[in-house]
């Protein structure tokens, strides 16, 4: 029971860093985009919003999807751990129960 909660456990952390890896990436890939429109010499603000807008929102919306997710997997996992802390202190030797 233990190796089955804990494997649970760490696959959820992996996945909980890869959605902050791609929550990062995106909002490492606008501010890139926001630098690129510079240096291409775009200084108006008409068209550099209208050009980084579309950037902007979805990048945005994948970061905080990411971190929403990563939030619920932690919550998630804390759910485990807490199922398995009181199941094993339910089923303790200590108590007089034999496992």
């Amino acid at each position: 029971m233990p190796d089955i909660i804990s494997a649970k456990i760490k696959r959820l952390f992996v996945i909980r860093v890869g959605l902050w890896i791609v929550a990062f990436a995106s909002t490492a890939y606008w501010i890139y985009f926001s630098i690129k429109l510079h240096m291409d010499g775009i200084f108006e603000e008409t068209e550099y919003a209208t050009l980084l807008r579309p950037v902007l929102y979805t990048c945005l919306l994948i970061a905080v999807a990411a971190i929403c997710i990563s939030f619920a997997l932690y919550r998630r996992s804390k759910k485990l751990k807490d199922n398995y802390k009181r199941f094993s202190k339910r089923l303790s030797p200590l108590d007089g129960y034999n496992i």
